[in-house]
């Protein structure tokens, strides 16, 4: 489950739709039991991440403080924050923020949000370069992040998450098109995308930085660096010869 650090926009979400994502891979028994043990349900005011919390279905207990990121603590935009079991999934608490008005670009803003990362995590396979326990998605999500941190807008965030989606994801950009996305956010992708048709990485490469120069876009070298960061900081668990 990913901890979504930044609040987006989203309309209002009932609490069925919150056990959707976990229950579709349970059996009919674990559904009956997760549904005869519903979350507590309390106002954000009042959400405590230092209390001790057990889950009734596999017995974990600790304060949803302590949890890994992506682990347990959740964000729903400016709607809910929900605390699930790191262990089974299993929801135990939910934290409702005060209800405030949402326009219609807002609440498109954070389906298209939604979107990006579901894409990026169930398209882009495999993991880290150099690792046996880090997915290869994470990546797109610390590129998102650091341009977040920035101030950068969110298409060029919500770019800088699709950054690898055309070359590693096989999404085409016109797939990306009709899912909805502006046509200013799959200029960025294409721009910090490899060229699949020239053979050899090292002139993929050459062809793309060159074609970025030739541009001049600064939201696109944002995003490039954001991306050359990110491969640095997780250089050290690379083979040797690809480091340079």
């Amino acid at each position: 489950m990913r901890v979504s650090g930044a609040r987006g926009r989203v309309d209002l979400i009932s609490e069925p739709l919150l056990f959707l994502s976990s229950m579709e891979k349970k059996t009919e028994a674990q559904l009956t039991e997760w549904m005869n043990n519903p979350a507590r349900q309390i106002e954000y005011a009042d959400y405590n991440r230092d209390e001790v919390l057990t889950c009734p279905m596999c017995g974990w207990t600790g304060a949803s403080r302590n949890n890994e990121p992506g682990c347990g603590v959740v964000e729903f935009g400016d709607v809910l924050l929900t605390v699930e079991c790191p262990q089974c999934e299993k929801m135990l608490l939910i934290a409702s923020y005060p209800q405030v008005q949402r326009s219609d670009e807002q609440i498109e803003g954070a389906r298209l949000r939604a979107l990006a990362e579901e894409l990026v995590q169930t398209r882009i396979p495999g993991m880290r370069k150099g690792t046996t326990d880090k997915a290869a998605y994470t990546h797109s999500f610390h590129v998102r992040d650091l341009l977040e941190e920035h101030g950068y807008g969110p298409e060029v965030c919500l770019a800088g998450l699709l950054h690898d989606i055309v070359e590693d994801g096989g999404v085409s950009l016109e797939e990306l098109r009709a899912a909805g996305f502006s046509e200013r956010v799959v200029r960025l992708v294409n721009l910090c995308s490899h060229d699949a048709a020239i053979e050899g990485t090292d002139a993929r490469w050459v062809v793309m930085m060159a074609r970025l120069v030739q541009v001049g876009d600064s939201d696109a070298w944002a995003i490039k660096v954001a991306d050359l960061v990110d491969n640095l900081r997780d250089s050290g668990t690379m083979e040797v010869g690809r480091r340079d």
